[in-house]
């Protein structure tokens, strides 16, 4: 992966899988909104939305997505790697195939 891109991955927690991978220059709200709302649409929206606490995550366009459609926030506890053990162990594996 290039120097200063970034991706977004959703991983399916129960099924231990990546539902789906975005990769840019740059990732906003906006951007992870859009995806949720495909994912939305095609999978149906989780209860729970478990994230890390980067920027992206941090914000209305978020707070207002997850609230239209029923979804709890859950973030990381920052500097507790066991919160994000399953996704950290695919974003390893991710990288080393890149």
């Amino acid at each position: 992966m290039a120097r200063g891109s970034v991706r977004l991955i959703i991983v399916d927690l129960y099924a231990r899988d990546a539902v789906t991978i975005e990769a840019g220059q740059s990732l906003k709200a906006d951007d992870v909104v859009r995806t949720l709302n495909r994912l939305e649409s095609s999978r149906g929206a989780s209860k729970v939305l478990p994230s890390d606490n980067d920027s992206e995550f941090i914000s209305q366009a978020i707070d207002l997505w997850a609230y239209w459609n029923g979804v709890k926030i859950g973030s990381n506890r920052i500097g507790k790697p066991t919160d994000t053990v399953l996704v950290e162990s695919f974003n390893g594996r991710s990288e080393a195939n890149v």
